[in-house]
């Protein structure tokens, strides 16, 4: 899940401003620049159109759960004797 995350938009960018770069024409360019700036952020139209936002609330008090220290070393200590 973390390497499209970063994947996907270095890869868009750099793609991106090839393409961009490629543009003869004034009106080409800022009409090419507005079609990347829409997929870029068509993700987040969607989410802000079609998701309830009781749904929204609850996603965004939902937390990651991340192991402490403690009990990553506990447990590799128990994996350890046995």
């Amino acid at each position: 899940v973390v390497v499209p995350k970063f994947l996907i938009p270095i890869l868009l960018a750099i793609f991106g401003c090839t393409w961009l770069t490629a543009i003869e024409s004034v009106s080409d360019l800022i009409l090419n620049a507005l079609a990347m700036a829409f997929i870029v952020e068509i993700d987040e139209l969607i989410y802000d159109a079609f998701l309830p936002e009781v749904l929204k609330e609850e996603l965004a008090e939902l937390m990651t759960a991340i192991p402490q220290e403690d009990e990553v070393s506990a447990t590799t200590k128990k994996n350890r004797i046995m």
